[in-house]
């Protein structure tokens, strides 16, 4: 019997490495026929290199930044990601390189699907509005300046185009009840992220439960979690978890498997989607 070679299955550095070098080529202006005629690199290579279906040579990398004119910012950026591409997980210190383990998870999320979140203390970012991502950020981080506060603003509110549009992202949200709760910025900013909230959940590609307060002791009282579904078969699930140690993204399937596991069991005990959207009118009602 022919034993068949392992599945290869492209890790987080990889992907990060593949969009990329495509976002490099798509700035430059040049179609992957274009590439092959001035570097040689085939054709079908390179499009295997940018669905993070191989990992490009060290030679065949160097000459895609010097034909795309990267800079030394983006240079090191991809020098790192080719570094670490054959590396499985990843673990980011809190305190560096924050920017780089950000744009990780936003690439990851534009891929994506399909998001299963899990959040116990605040409304998922992609669910709130701009006053309450001011606040929020602002009274978690005091240490942020106004730029900074500004510019997380501004990316939170970009990545919820990824809700609308012909190919809207499927999200899952539950919520644990003490976050609707949470005064942020005052009860009018409270009370319209309430209201937000009811709103985005009628779209048909958002789904919101809330796990209730009398529901007791549950596992999300470990803390928040992402998992990420992607379209192509050959690419796994991911988990994420932002903590105070470090921006955690777990890709092992027994890991994954069991965050999944947690996610049905939390949806179990949640209220159905309809009554989670009563309990939330009526907390905006008497915020």
């Amino acid at each position: 019997m022919t034993r068949q070679p392992p599945l290869r299955i492209a890790g987080i550095h990889l992907r990060r490495l593949a969009t990329e070098l495509l976002g490099l080529r798509e700035a430059a202006g040049l179609n992957r026929q274009q590439v092959q005629e001035l570097t040689k690199i085939n054709d079908a290579t390179l499009y295997r290199i940018e669905e993070a279906l191989a990992r490009p040579q060290q030679r065949t990398l160097l000459a895609l930044m010097d034909l795309y004119k990267a800079n030394e910012e983006k240079r090191e950026l991809l020098g790192r990601l080719f570094k670490d591409s054959t590396k499985r997980g990843l673990l980011l210190p809190y305190h560096a390189d924050l920017p780089d383990s950000y744009n990780t998870y936003i690439s990851l999320e534009d891929e994506a699907d399909s998001l299963q979140s899990f959040e116990p203390l605040v409304i998922p970012g992609l669910l709130q509005t701009e006053d309450y991502a001011r606040e929020l950020i602002s009274e978690i981080s005091p240490e942020s300046t106004e730029t900074n506060i500004a510019s997380n603003v501004r990316s939170r509110l970009d990545r919820q185009q990824r809700l609308v549009g012909d190919k809207p992202l499927n999200l899952w949200a539950i919520i644990d009840e003490p976050a609707l709760h949470r005064i942020v910025g005052g009860p009018d900013t409270t009370r319209g992220q309430l209201e937000h909230l009811v709103e985005s959940a009628g779209k048909s590609n958002i789904t919101v439960q809330v796990v209730p307060f009398d529901s007791g002791g549950h596992p999300g009282m470990r803390g928040s979690f992402t998992l990420m579904e992607f379209p192509n078969a050959d690419s796994p699930e991911v988990a994420y978890l932002d903590t105070m140690a470090g921006q955690v993204f777990v890709e092992e399937r027994a890991q994954i498997r069991r965050y999944t596991d947690q996610f049905i069991r939390l949806a179990a005990i949640a209220l159905s989607p309809a009554r989670s959207l009563r309990l939330i009118r009526d907390i905006a009602g008497s915020s």
